[in-house]
């Protein structure tokens, strides 16, 4: 396993709203590889989960863009926004691929995605073009035979036990979430008063 300074993640997700556990499992992969760029790259429409009461796309990039403004290297990818049908992780991947030809790339999964990647589209395919970063998610591996791979690679992360979903629970529900979301991310939802409903 070789690391660069074009070493490049993927942390693909809603960030419905983004909050301090995803922050955190960036900075410790991108520090445990070596990695220089991490990508965040919010999805449209995720081939799996229906979610019709997701929040506008420019409002999860206007909190990522808050979030992310004291990390230099961390930076947003609009690709899948723009997408128009589902995302699915191959094509984001394929983008990347062209786009930084000479780079190596590492695309962050929980371990409860690995679970579900014979389920993906063209997982194989996605093994041939990056490294699969396995983090923590407190949930258990039944899909272990994708540890064996040589490009998935298992990083004893953190157990962050915090959920955009449960965020939004709190809020709904009006019970303290503060300390769950960046100060300017907890701003934000204030003023545009989201998921209130």
């Amino acid at each position: 396993m070789i690391h660069s300074e074009k070493a490049i993640g993927l942390f693909g997700g809603t960030f419905d709203p983004v909050h301090i556990g995803h922050l955190i499992v960036a900075e410790w992969l991108s520090e445990v590889l070596k990695i220089k760029t991490t990508y965040f790259i919010p999805a449209k429409i995720h081939p799996f989960v229906s979610k019709s009461n997701i929040s506008s796309s420019d409002n999860r990039i206007e909190m990522l863009s808050l979030a992310l403004k004291e990390y230099p290297d961390f930076k947003i990818s609009d690709v899948e926004i723009k997408r128009q049908e589902v995302s699915y992780t191959i094509d984001t991947i394929k983008f990347f691929k062209d786009e930084f030809p000479d780079s190596e790339l590492y695309f962050y999964m929980g371990m409860d995605n690995l679970n579900t990647l014979e389920q993906w589209k063209d997982p194989n395919e996605i093994l041939k073009m990056c490294y699969v970063v396995v983090y923590n998610r407190g949930i258990e591996l039944k899909a272990k035979d994708w540890l064996e791979h040589p490009k998935v690679i298992h990083v004893d992360s953190p157990l962050i036990e915090i959920s955009s979903s449960h965020i939004r629970h709190r809020i709904k529900k009006g019970m303290a979430y503060r300390s769950l979301v960046p100060n300017q991310v907890f701003e934000y939802i204030n003023q545009k008063r989201l998921y209130l409903y």
